[in-house]
C-alpha cells in the first residue's frame, strides 16, 4: 500500500486514541515545571506526527521502568524514546527513529585520558572504571564486550556526573546529547568533558503496542518521514541544538 493511501485510509477511520509515556531524558523529553507539561525534541516530533494523522493522544512523564511496564500491560499505551534491544524487538511495533543516539564516555576536564576504542579502555585496567545508570540499556552491551569495569549503581544522570566529578569513576557512559544537556543544567561545563569519538550508536524510537492497527502504525511512520523530507526536522534539530 502506498504511503498516501495509508494516510487516506486512516483519515477515513477514527484513529485509535493513544497514551504516550516517556521519561525525564533531556533534550528528548523532560518537564520544566514538575510534570505539568512535557517538552523536548522527541515530544515535538511526535506531536507533529499525531497532528498530521489526527491521532488523539496524551503525553505524560514517569520513571522509565513504570512507563515501560504500562506499555506492556495497557492496550493503548506507548513509550518513548527507546533504543532497540533483542528483548524488546518482538514486543512492539517500532516507529522512528525519533533521534540518533551517539553514546560517548564523559571524563573530568582535568583528566586528559583519551581512549579511542573499548580496547583502549580495557588497557586502563582498574583505572578505567565506567559509571552507568542502573537501568541503562548499555549495561548488557558492555557486559557482552567483556573486560570492562562497570559501576551501574547510579540512579540518575546527575548522580553519576557528581560521582565522576568527585573521582568515584574514571568515565560515565551515556547518550551524548542527554549528558551534555545535564552538564549544562548543572553548570559543569568546566568540570566534565566529552571523550571523542563516540563508542556506540543506537537510534531512539516510539514503541507502539502490537495491537495498534497496521494502518495507524504506517500512517504515523509516514508522517515522520514526510516531516523529515520537508526540511522541518532539520529546523527542529537546530532549535534543540542537536546539529
Amino acid at each position: 500500500m502506498r504511503p498516501l493511501s495509508v494516510l487516506l485510509l486512516l483519515f477515513a477511520l477514527p484513529a485509535q486514541a493513544l497514551t504516550l509515556l516517556t521519561e525525564d531524558f533531556p533534550p528528548l523529553s523532560y518537564s520544566p515545571d514538575g510534570g505539568e507539561t512535557v517538552v523536548g525534541i522527541s515530544v515535538d516530533l511526535l506531536r507533529e506526527a499525531l497532528a498530521r494523522t489526527e491521532t488523539p493522544a496524551t503525553i505524560a512523564l514517569m520513571p522509565w521502568r513504570n512507563a515501560y511496564k504500562r506499555a506492556l500491560d495497557d492496550a493503548n499505551t506507548c513509550v518513548f524514546s527507546a533504543s532497540r534491544t533483542p528483548e524488546r524487538e518482538p514486543l512492539f511495533k517500532w516507529i522512528g527513529p525519533l533521534s540518533d543516539g551517539k553514546w560517548v564516555l564523559f571524563a573530568r576536564a582535568d583528566d586528559r585520558v583519551a581512549p579511542r576504542s573499548w580496547d583502549d579502555v580495557r588497557a586502563l585496567g582498574e583505572h578505567g572504571g565506567i559509571l552507568l545508570n542502573y537501568d541503562s540499556s548499555a549495561i548488557r552491551r558492555l557486559n557482552t564486550l567483556g573486560g570492562l569495569r562497570l559501576d551501574p549503581t547510579g540512579r540518575t544522570v546527575e548522580q553519576n556526573l557528581r560521582k565522576l566529578q568527585s573521582g568515584k569513576g574514571r568515565f560515565f557512559f551515556y547518550i551524548r546529547h542527554g549528558g551534555e544537556a545535564e552538564i549544562r543544567r548543572l553548570k559543569l561545563e568546566r568540570e566534565i568533558r566529552v571523550v571523542e569519538p563516540a563508542l556506540d550508536h543506537q537510534d531512539f524510537f516510539l514503541l507502539l503496542g502490537r495491537h495498534v492497527a497496521p494502518e495507524q502504525r504506517d500512517a504515523l511512520q509516514e508522517a515522520l518521514r514526510a516531516f523529515a523530507a520537508s526540511g522541518q526536522l532539520q529546523a527542529l534539530q537546530k532549535q534543540w541544538s542537536m546539529q
